[in-house]
């Protein structure tokens, strides 16, 4: 109790995006992604902070021993026009020690009938299982690419855009088909090429390496399934 109120650590990330982008006509590889998706990381961040800030000074809490004049714009890696006014919140007291964090959101993306976190598509019918039984979820209409489909590189580059405006790290997908390399495996060359690029860009972290290596069968077969938990074993439910 003493070290969550001290710090008051929160992680709230965007799920959607893919959804976000297709519903403007983009997709992951669009040269107008990269705005896109920077005013919409920006726009998350600067109202996280906002609001924490005009919590601390309605309810009199605030965190200590943390930078306060410190912003996420003082270390991006990337360059884009920022839309709000940061200088106007550098330096107050804040009611919470870190902000946003982005995840899967697996879970809740059933829930809101949106696409996984920060993640492309992985198929256009998707099939889930939870402890109610089967959900099935369709991808936003639309002529866009699967995950498969697009480049690490690519993805990477939308990742570090975001974790600019993060002030914890992110859990960021990369997707390879190993069928599409030469012995179905891929070059150790090629992923350590790809894990330096994403460090460029400013990632903190890999998070999962997904393989569609898919060799045949039934329809059925062919939509994908997750199996989830109820999260809640362990007296805290996953969101």
């Amino acid at each position: 109790k003493h070290w969550i109120q001290k710090r008051r650590s929160i992680g709230i990330g965007i799920t959607g995006l893919a959804g976000a982008l297709y519903a403007k006509g983009l997709d992951f590889d669009h040269p107008a992604a990269k705005p896109e998706v920077a005013h919409i990381a920006e726009r998350h961040a600067y109202h996280l902070y906002k609001a924490s800030i005009e919590y601390a000074e309605e309810y009199g809490v605030k965190v200590d021993d943390i930078k306060t004049d410190w912003l996420p714009i003082d270390t991006a890696k990337h360059n884009y026009t920022l839309t709000y006014d940061w200088e106007s919140i550098r330096g107050k007291d804040r009611a919470n020690s870190v902000l946003v964090a982005h995840m899967p959101t697996e879970s809740s993306a059933v829930f809101s009938n949106a696409t996984n976190g920060l993640y492309p598509v992985r198929s256009r019918i998707t099939e889930k299982l939870s402890r109610k039984g089967k959900v099935q979820y369709i991808a936003p209409e639309g002529n866009y690419k699967l995950a498969w489909d697009h480049s690490n590189n690519t993805l990477a580059e939308i990742y570090g855009i975001i974790q600019d405006y993060s002030d914890q790290g992110i859990s960021a997908d990369y997707y390879v088909v190993p069928t599409r390399f030469e012995g179905k495996k891929v070059p150790i060359s090629t992923l350590v090429k790809e894990f330096i690029f994403q460090w460029r860009m400013g990632n903190k972290s890999m998070y999962y390496l997904n393989t569609n290596d898919f060799n045949g069968g039934s329809f059925q077969d062919q939509v994908e399934t997750v199996e989830e938990d109820d999260g809640c074993s362990s007296g805290a439910c996953k969101l």
